[in-house]
């Protein structure tokens, strides 16, 4: 009689886990099969709304790199002062990693909770006027609305940022 009772708990048991790794692994699924639109999102958004320029080679979903994040490795990334070819180049990071919520993003809100960027450099450049490359590269002269906010955007609700081997450059 308790050898049974022994037997259905750990039944229940095994169930509970299988089901707990195939939410898992299809979560993983959904972000590696919607990495790329994410991806071109958020680069097409950044380069619309801000005044400098963003580009990246490549990109790969990197599950437990920032576990309990699934992150997204966008490999080469550059920031550059402005749009046209002959901007300054801002920011080069072989390995930045995006770390989003499960939850998060099984609700259709992509919230980037950490920030991991790996070899890389960060030039900070202050012009004679006193303003900062950077500044210049984020500002942008459009009015943003909530309006023009989608349902299914990127949010920012950072909780880790971490630098790995980024030398830093200022200039004046």
């Amino acid at each position: 009689m308790a050898f049974s009772g022994l037997r259905r708990g750990l039944r229940w048991f095994v169930l509970v886990i299988l089901s707990l790794l195939a939410f898992s692994f299809s979560v993983i699924a959904l972000i590696f099969f919607q990495q790329d639109r994410i991806i071109n999102k958020a680069v097409s958004i950044l380069n619309e709304d801000f005044s400098g320029r963003v580009e990246l080679k490549d990109s790969h979903i990197s599950p437990f790199k920032q576990f309990p994040y699934v992150s997204i490795d966008l490999e080469n990334l550059e920031v550059f002062e402005g749009k046209d070819a002959e901007s300054e180049l801002i920011l080069h990071v072989n390995d930045a990693y995006i770390g989003f919520d499960l939850l998060s993003v099984l609700s259709g809100r992509y919230d980037i909770k950490s920030i991991d960027l790996d070899s890389g450099f960060f030039k900070l450049v202050q012009h004679s006027d006193g303003s900062f490359n950077i500044g210049n590269a984020l500002s942008s002269d459009k009015d943003i609305t909530p309006s023009d906010t989608p349902s299914e955007s990127l949010h920012l609700d950072l909780q880790r940022i971490k630098l790995r081997n980024i030398d830093l450059l200022k200039l004046n």
